[in-house]
């Protein structure tokens, strides 16, 4: 079987522990493939932990797609609101362009937004307004990631160290990773978690 090319078949990858997606997120991203001329190619991959399931996502990447895919790593429990389609295709367009990735900023649990400026030090909710658009991360949370899918990568979670997520950024120093500021994400926890856009 021929591989897919990801300039033709975007892929759309859900880390999921039961098999779901926000229908909101998938519809968002779904309407961003179309503004592009891609077909959307949604996988959900489902397995106990989050470590095994990226890892096996990238397994599936390197089954489907030529080398060098890129495309969307999202959590099951992160939903993009509105009608952004249009906004996360002009971020992709860039990114493509630019060779780069981005990361929507999200609320954790733990009150701190998702990215990292400096290593191991997350953005307060009161830093994250004076951060610039399209301004280098560091590293970040894969809630919703659009970029280089490294295929053969390994995810390895290091406990009381970082998550496997902002590992992944630290073990591949070649990624390029940048925010897209005007995509508006909740966290799903027991109630959304939101980070306000200026």
């Amino acid at each position: 079987m021929d591989k897919l090319k990801w300039q033709e078949f975007m892929p759309i990858i859900f880390i999921s522990k039961d098999g779901r997606a926000a229908i909101s997120t998938t519809k968002v991203l779904y309407d961003a493939a179309r503004f592009l001329n891609r077909e959307p190619a949604v996988i959900t991959v489902k397995q106990n932990g989050l470590v095994q399931a990226r890892t096996k996502a990238l397994e599936i990447v390197k089954e489907l797609w030529e080398p060098g895919a890129r495309g969307f790593f999202i959590d099951d429990d992160i939903e993009c609101e509105g009608n952004a389609g249009n906004t996360i295709a002009d971020y992709v367009r860039r990114a493509d362009e630019e060779n780069c990735s981005f990361t929507g900023a999200y609320l954790t649990a733990m009150s701190t937004a998702s990215i990292q400026v400096k290593p191991g030090v997350n953005i307060s909710p009161e830093e994250y307004p004076h951060i610039d658009n399209w301004a280098i991360i560091n590293r970040a949370g894969l809630g919703f990631y659009y970029g280089d899918l490294p295929q053969g990568y390994v995810f390895n979670y290091e406990h009381n160290e970082m998550g496997e997520d902002y590992r992944f950024f630290a073990d591949n120093p070649e990624i390029v990773l940048k925010l897209a500021k005007s995509i508006t994400l909740n966290h799903i926890k027991t109630i959304p978690l939101s980070l306000l856009t200026p």
